[in-house]
């Protein structure tokens, strides 16, 4: 694994961004389980009910599920093309756009939660007809253009809107803690020794605190919908705010190599 990133993205950024980052995925996954019954930042569940609707001739289900697919893949879509423009046109800051943009989609699905919050008749109504539909939509653009963004800025080390390659990544991590690999042949530059063990451990320390940022929105989302109910997606909303902010005073520039 390379951690030789670019003067102005370092890894103490990079991480930052996807520790803080992570809770809003882990905190908006739970607001759209609770309003809508559909996961919008892991699709692995969501993949596998499409399979399973096809297979039992659900129609209806696959066309909701494949739109809930579709929206994740065009926020990815749209982060890898904002990059690519940022190089063509030499943009010096990689995230300010994707997440300005994420914050203008989360105040839809914000102010959809809003809506059905005010609406619904009772507790354990959940979401449905059109509202249902662009709920889903912006959550999921919001997280696939989130996801796809901490991705390209850390080189594919990091993800942040799904913890099943965090903990698969965090397993084998303790395994190089435990038993450091010999460098390659072909790659006598792999660190060892004390560089090798400090940069084993700083992935750790990385991925547990992803792991944990993720945990602590799911915690919260649920404790938020009983306090403030529709109001509760607005400090998310606040937060990438304040991160675009921090963009302005101390950016990311470029992308891991």
């Amino acid at each position: 694994m390379r951690w030789q990133f670019r003067r102005a993205s370092t890894f103490q950024q990079q991480a930052r961004l996807a520790v803080t980052l992570a809770w809003v995925a882990g905190y908006t996954n739970v607001v759209a389980l609770v309003a809508s019954g559909l996961a919008v930042s892991n699709l692995t569940a969501t993949t596998t009910r499409v399979g399973e609707s096809i297979g039992t001739g659900d129609l209806a289900a696959v066309g909701l599920l494949g739109w809930v697919l579709g929206w994740f893949l065009i926020g990815a879509f749209v982060s890898g093309l904002l990059a690519a423009l940022a190089r063509v046109r030499g943009w010096g800051r990689v995230h300010g756009w994707p997440m300005a943009i994420e914050a203008v989609t989360l105040t839809v699905f914000a102010v959809c939660i809003e809506v059905f919050a005010e609406h619904r008749a009772s507790p354990d109504e959940v979401m449905s007809g059109h509202l249902l539909w662009v709920t889903t939509a912006s959550g999921c653009f919001s997280m696939g253009l989130q996801n796809a963004t901490i991705t390209r800025i850390s080189g594919g080390v990091v993800r942040t809107t799904h913890v099943t390659g965090v903990i698969t990544d965090l397993g084998l991590e303790l395994a190089k803690a435990v038993v450091p690999p010999a460098p390659a042949a072909d790659a006598p530059e792999t660190p060892r020794g004390w560089r090798g063990w400090v940069a084993t451990h700083q992935r750790l320390v990385l991925l547990s605190c992803i792991l944990a940022s993720f945990l602590f929105g799911g915690m919260l989302a649920p404790l938020a919908y009983r306090l403030m109910e529709g109001w509760m997606m607005f400090a998310p909303v606040a937060f990438l705010l304040w991160i675009i902010v921090q963009d302005r005073v101390n950016p990311i520039r470029g992308e891991a190599p």
